[in-house]
């Protein structure tokens, strides 16, 4: 899969709600991320969600796979990582 199938709005949309979750970590540990660090976070996981994706063969994906959910998930698991590490 490539950059350029990807609709980078979309794409935002639904690393949104990990960039959420990784910053509602952060303030309840007493850590309110600033806009930079907040910036910082998105993009790390909009970049990392972006690699994964781009190893994907859609000639070998059921006709249901959705790159969104599979970014969704992705983010999600990354979120997790993220909050654990910090």
């Amino acid at each position: 899969m490539t950059e350029s199938e990807l609709d980078p709005r979309r794409l935002r949309q639904v690393v949104a709600p990990a960039v959420d979750a990784v910053c509602a970590h952060r303030m309840a540990c007493g850590r309110t991320p600033d806009r930079e660090q907040l910036t910082a976070i998105r993009e790390a996981l909009e970049d990392h969600v972006l690699q994964a994706l781009q190893q994907v063969d859609l000639t070998v994906m059921p006709r249901d796979w959705s790159w969104e959910r599979a970014a969704e998930a992705f983010a999600a698991e990354l979120a997790e990582v993220l909050m654990k590490q910090r």
